[in-house]
Order: C-alpha cells, then structure tokens, then sequence
C-alpha cells in the first residue's frame, strides 16, 4: 500500500516522506503532525491497523496545519473537509 501511494504521489507531482512511529502517545502523533506541517506539507495520510491510533489521530488533527486525509482501516476522516 506504502509503495502504490508513494508511486501515485509521484505521478501526481507531490513528493512523499514516511514517519515510522514507536510509541502512539497524543504528543508523538502530534509531534509527527508538527513536523510535518513545519516542511509545508500539504496533505498527511495516515495508514495504521490500529483503531487506538486512529483515535490519537482523530483527538490531534485539529490541531494540525496540514490536511489530515485518512487513517486506516478504511474509514475516511470526517469533520474537517
């Protein structure tokens, strides 16, 4: 899925970085979402089996200046479109 999205980006004229987390504190998520929104990133997509993070994600992307996509498994983020 990483490489398909990766490769989509680019065809699309977006570049990609990745952030592996070790922890899924509502700080580290929130520090991955600092970083980057600091490199103007426009969009973050964020891919995770975790339904615990993807309540991080939801408790977070307020905050963040970058557009917050998606989480995974499949169910796209509502509210802030």
């Amino acid at each position: 899925m990483l490489i398909a999205l990766e490769i989509t980006a680019r065809e699309a004229g977006f570049f990609t970085s990745v952030v592996a987390l070790d922890r899924f504190s509502v700080e580290d998520v929130a520090s991955a979402f600092d970083h980057f929104s600091s490199l103007a990133a426009e969009a973050i997509i964020v891919i995770t089996p975790m339904d615990s993070l993807a309540e991080v994600v939801v408790s977070v992307r307020g905050m963040c200046r970058s557009r917050v996509l998606m989480t995974c498994p499949w169910r796209p983020m509502r509210g802030r479109d």
